[in-house]
C-alpha cells in the first residue's frame, strides 16, 4: 500500500470516502517510488486517467503523464488534485495487510505475494472496472 500526504488531496465538496487507483506508466516514475517516495508534479506527472467510449480522444498530455490516476467517491465529490502530494510506501499499512514486513520492490517488481484476503474484493473491482463490465 501507499500512503499519499500534502497536496490538496481530499475531499473538495462533501466526500466521505475515495479509492484512488494509480498507473505508473513509465519506469522512471515508478523508481523513486522504489527510492522512497514520488512527489506528484516534481518527481513525475500525474493526470487523470482516460475511460470510456472517449479514451482514446483523450489529450496527448494526458497519455504523456506518467502516472494515470483513476478515483471513485462515495459521497458528494467534485474532484481531487494531487498536484504536490507526496507518495511512500505505507510500511505499517502492509504490515498489517500481509501479516508481516513487505518492501515495496517484494510488491511492484515481483509480483509473486498472493493477494490478501482483505485485498480480493479491490482486485475483483479493479479487473472489472478494466474489462468495462
Amino acid at each position: 500500500m501507499i500512503s499519499i500526504t500534502g497536496g490538496s488531496f481530499g475531499f473538495q465538496i462533501g466526500g466521505q470516502e475515495t479509492d484512488v487507483v494509480m498507473l505508473f506508466m513509465t519506469p522512471d516514475s515508478l523508481k523513486h517510488l522504489l527510492r522512497d517516495k514520488v512527489t506528484l508534479g516534481v518527481d513525475a506527472s500525474a493526470a487523470a486517467g482516460p475511460k470510456g467510449r472517449d479514451a482514446s480522444a483523450d489529450t496527448t498530455a494526458t497519455m504523456r503523464s506518467e502516472i494515470l490516476v483513476y478515483s471513485r467517491a462515495r459521497g458528494a465529490f467534485a474532484g481531487i488534485s494531487l498536484q504536490g502530494a507526496v507518495l511512500r510506501p505505507d510500511k505499517d499499512a502492509n504490515q498489517n495487510l500481509y501479516s508481516r514486513q513487505v518492501d515495496v520492490r517484494e510488491l511492484v517488481e515481483k509480483g509473486d505475494l498472493p493477494i490478501p484476503e482483505p485485498a480480493r474484493k479491490f482486485v475483483q473491482s479493479v479487473s472489472q472496472a478494466s474489462s468495462g463490465k
